[in-house]
């Protein structure tokens, strides 16, 4: 055991000055352009560069060599995601047999999480573990933890949303799909890598017409009773 001892060691004063949150488009980038270059610190034939420069050309009207015009054709990038899984809860054990443990699986108590573990985890199988294991918070996190993270991570798709019309139309993007690059640690960030696996020249995505937001979703899962109930038949 540690003593861990605080003290205050600085104070300042601050202003704070609520501002409203605004669309980080064309206009905004203009606007900023020259602290973006100078705090980003990027250097010459850097591709943000080469955007801000585009971006300077479309709004004076210039356009050069058809950029304007230039279709989206490649997507890419990686998020950064942090997840907080809770160990469900268990429940008094009415058993009265010598050696029981004092509590045991809940199954109601896991219903949050089934979409994300059928059928890679048996419930019969994940229940007589849970009871047997001395250490419930260490089996969730090495065993169950990742397989949830992992089939979460498979179902998030991409779409944009694109003005169309005078209305901003949501248009999903099979062509991205998300690539989880490291296994579930616990308290550890994960990165998930955005891999394009087709054209996307027939969305008539243009840089006169951009979308205005790529949109994370989560798939939902159909028939997760129905395929409980065979598994705990089985």
């Amino acid at each position: 055991h540690y003593v861990v001892e605080t003290r205050l060691a600085d104070v300042q004063e601050c202003l704070f000055v609520p501002l409203q949150i605004q669309p980080f488009d064309y206009a905004t980038v203009a606007r900023y352009r020259d602290i973006l270059e100078r705090f980003c610190r990027l250097p010459l034939g850097h591709p943000i560069r080469r955007g801000i420069a585009a971006i300077d050309r479309i709004q004076s009207g210039v356009d050069f060599m058809g950029a304007k015009n230039d279709t989206v054709v490649k997507i890419k990038g990686e998020l950064v995601f942090t997840f907080t899984l809770q160990r469900p809860a268990d429940k008094p054990n009415t058993s009265t047999a010598t050696g029981a443990p004092a509590t045991v699986y809940n199954d109601t108590a896991w219903d949050v999480y089934l979409p994300y573990m059928l059928p890679d985890i048996n419930t019969t199988t994940l229940a007589a573990e849970w009871n047997a294991s001395t250490d419930r918070r260490q089996y969730f996190d090495t065993k169950v933890a990742p397989i949830i993270v992992q089939n979460f991570v498979a179902r998030l798709s991409l779409s944009i949303n694109k003005p169309t019309g005078g209305a901003d139309v949501l248009t999903k993007l099979p062509q991205l799909e998300l690539k989880l690059m490291q296994q579930y640690v616990r308290g550890n960030a994960l990165t998930v890598k955005i891999v394009q696996t087709g054209s996307l020249a027939n969305l008539g995505i243009n840089m006169a017409v951009p979308f205005k937001h790529l949109v994370l979703k989560v798939e939902e899962a159909r028939h997760v009773h129905h395929r409980f109930e065979r598994q705990e038949q089985s």
